[in-house]
């Protein structure tokens, strides 16, 4: 996504990654091999924070522009919300989450005090938990659960009837389908991005 932009550009990218055996490579070598530009920057795996704070000080050091993490920027939330306010007349919405900042926006836009929102989340319950606190988001009517699929998961032998992003959308509807016979009312899915290509 990013890289490809970058390449496209000719703007040297620069990739920060846990250093670690448990990270999935695939994903690396693929766009390494696809947008040759793309810079690989290893750092000793450790807690999310200080690996974060170590790429903030290497960026400052090497004149680097760091895009905010997860797209941590009231303008992207903002635009989440407006993009959902005409759909509040459903009773739940399902979307899968990372660090929270979609369903930050969703929730403003979506939440009318009588319905829900659904979420599988590959990041940590606490990131989200934290994120919604950040931006005073009010978590009644929110029902989160973590993802029994790890985020590298690309879930590939689990089908959508749609195009679906395999990072954070097949979650989601996976987590949709476990429980639909659940669920109370009318359901409105939120495909945050389509398949990935890369």
């Amino acid at each position: 996504m990013v890289s490809a932009i970058c390449d496209e550009l000719g703007i040297d990218y620069y990739y920060s990654f846990p250093n670690s055996k448990k990270f999935n490579r695939t994903i690396l070598t693929d766009v390494k091999n696809k947008y040759p530009n793309t810079k690989l920057n290893p750092i000793k795996p450790n807690m999310t924070s200080v690996m974060f704070n170590i790429m903030k000080k290497q960026a400052i050091e090497n004149d680097w522009q760091i895009i905010p993490y997860g797209f941590n920027h009231s303008d992207f939330v903002d635009s989440f919300s407006d993009r959902v306010k005409p759909y509040n007349d459903y009773d739940n919405l399902f979307v899968g989450s990372g660090s929270g900042l979609s369903v930050c926006g969703l929730s403003k836009g979506f939440l009318n005090g009588n319905n829900k929102i659904y979420t599988s989340v590959v990041s940590s319950l606490s990131t989200l938990n934290k994120r919604l606190m950040d931006y005073e988001v009010d978590t009644d009517k929110i029902v989160s659960i973590k993802s029994e699929y790890d985020f590298n998961d690309q879930m590939r032998g689990f089908e959508t009837p749609f195009p679906s992003n395999q990072f954070w959308d097949k979650k989601a509807w996976k987590y949709l389908t476990d429980i639909i016979d659940d669920v109370k009312g009318s359901i409105l899915f939120w495909n945050l991005g389509g398949l990935y290509k890369y």
